[in-house]
């Protein structure tokens, strides 16, 4: 992953980036932006379908047929590959005359556009709002809002510009370079060419040798070059997509803060929703206003796929993470029973005892949600950003479910998390410290490890003029992990008041004495 985020006067945020890692941190005091870009996290990797028109450039002026003179240029350097001595499938897009080349630059040029274009409204759905109100609102403001997207790996970058009152301005910062692109058209090419030449090979006793075959076959030669060059035209805007946007998971998903009230709550708010859906269009309806983040969380949580049961899927990894938080934190299991056009019914199981989540603690409301989504949802590729894991945990579960997040780590999942707990932040360094130990010594990593190099870690802190935060970089070491310098300044200072009042107690005593 070499996807980077930054803003600037985003919501309480004066400025900062974020480059992500397959294990993201966030810490820092309350309201300082935390939850602002996990959402922004979030809506950047929506992902997006190709558009139509990202193949205007390849079809006729009447639309209607591929352009004559392009497949008259594929078909010839297909005829030359197919023809070589050598057939080298991984030039053939790179000697198509210069105007092909540049229909691919402003392929991926439309598609980045349009991309900025669905984060925007990614952005204003998961947040409940519009950008403008968005903007960092200050009594003197220092610039608009500015948001930019960086790919390290495909070399594009994009950025999201506001002011109050003004239009939303879309840019393009970075295009990949031409060759890079050139390079995903002839690797297009190489798919569809596969598709025709592997089933060949499969099944031949010998080497197939292209070359030889259709030197001998003209009249297959001809036909199959039209055939082959109609394939990838067709489908070089959809790989091209595919590779410009290879940084991002295969899913996202978000877990907010305060779960267990959402668990509690959202069943009556579902329900009034399936109620009153025959009266949609019929009569007004006033319909509470609840985020995007919320609404995806609770729309994962009614659309659960049971048929992914433990016993029927096949990440034996995944469902072992789920048992261990289900055993080692809430020493029963999570249950859910559904019927036809009824609302799912989430059950907590021990022994005896199976009741419904509005009739327990807190700690099981904020944790069942967590092995739904480990269990039913998530699969290897995705990324699951999570608020405050450590939310109505006592701090021996708090280094439970820190094994947990390393365990989906390691099954390549990727993580983001916000956190407000020490103890949490210990075990992870616990992890990265252990996986430093084993390769220096040249054992094996244990189970429960996160390579330093693995880690992003960034401190949300107010700036100097104290009307907004900064987000800071911080150094993950893989001796000592990240640094904790925000929780060491609050327990130094707990630690020196408690000093203090010791002396205070001393010499209260002594005077009492001498009073005495």
């Amino acid at each position: 992953m070499t996807l980077t985020v930054s803003a600037r006067n985003f919501g309480p945020i004066v400025d900062g980036s974020v480059e992500l890692k397959p294990f993201t941190v966030f810490i820092g005091p309350n309201n300082t932006g935390k939850s602002f870009m996990s959402t922004l996290i979030y809506a950047t990797q929506i992902y997006s379908r190709p558009l139509r028109r990202l193949s205007s450039g390849l079809v006729s002026p009447s639309g209607h047929m591929l352009d004559p003179k392009l497949l008259a240029d594929l078909r010839r350097e297909l005829t030359k590959y197919l023809k070589g001595p050598d057939p080298d499938a991984t030039q053939i897009f790179s000697h198509l005359p210069p105007r092909i080349h540049k229909i691919l630059r402003d392929m991926v040029r439309i598609d980045l556009e349009g991309y900025a274009y669905a984060v925007t409204s990614e952005l204003e759905r998961s947040l409940g709002g519009t950008i403008q109100d968005l903007i960092r609102v200050t009594p003197e403001p220092d610039g608009p809002m500015v948001l930019s997207i960086t790919s390290g790996r495909a070399e594009w970058a994009v950025r999201i510009e506001s002011a109050a009152a003004e239009t939303i301005k879309h840019e393009i910062l970075h295009v990949p370079p031409t060759k890079d692109i050139i390079q995903l058209g002839n690797q297009a090419a190489i798919d569809v060419l596969n598709t025709y030449f592997e089933p060949v090979s499969r099944n031949s006793d010998e080497d197939f040798d292209v070359a030889e075959f259709f030197n001998a076959h003209e009249d297959l030669l001809k036909q199959l070059a039209e055939d082959v060059a109609y394939a990838i035209v067709s489908n070089v805007a959809g790989s091209l997509h595919s590779r410009i946007f290879a940084d991002f998971p295969a899913n996202r998903y978000y877990l907010p803060a305060a779960r267990s009230g959402i668990m509690q709550s959202h069943k009556s708010l579902a329900a009034i929703l399936v109620r009153s859906a025959p009266l949609v269009g019929l009569q007004q309806m006033a319909v509470p206003q609840l985020s995007g983040i919320v609404t995806d969380f609770i729309s994962q949580l009614l659309n659960l796929d049971l048929s992914r049961s433990p016993r029927r899927r096949t990440d034996v990894d995944l469902e072992a993470v789920a048992e261990s938080l289900e055993i080692g934190v809430l020493h029963g299991s999570i249950a859910i029973k559904a019927k036809p056009n009824t609302y799912p019914e989430i059950l907590y199981k021990v022994g005896r005892l199976e009741a419904p989540l509005v009739r327990l603690s807190s700690m099981i409301s904020e944790l069942a949600p967590v092995v739904l989504y480990i269990r039913y949802v998530l699969a290897r590729g995705d990324h699951l950003i999570i608020e405050e894991p450590e939310a109505h945990l006592h701090p021996e579960s708090q280094r439970t479910f820190a094994r947990a997040l390393a365990a989906l780590q390691a099954c390549n999942i990727q993580i983001t998390l916000t956190t407000h707990s020490d103890y949490l932040l210990t075990q992870l360094n616990n992890f990265m410290k252990a996986v430093t130990i084993a390769d220096l010594s040249g054992d094996k990593r244990p189970e429960s490890s996160i390579p330093s190099e693995n880690v992003g870690a960034y401190l949300f802190e107010a700036n100097s003029e104290g009307d907004g935060t900064k987000i800071r970089r911080l150094t993950v070491s893989e001796t000592e992990g990240i640094p904790d310098d925000d929780f060491g300044r609050v327990t130094e200072a707990i630690y020196n008041e408690a000093a203090d009042l010791e002396n205070r107690l001393a010499q209260a005593e002594v005077q009492g004495d001498e009073h005495n």
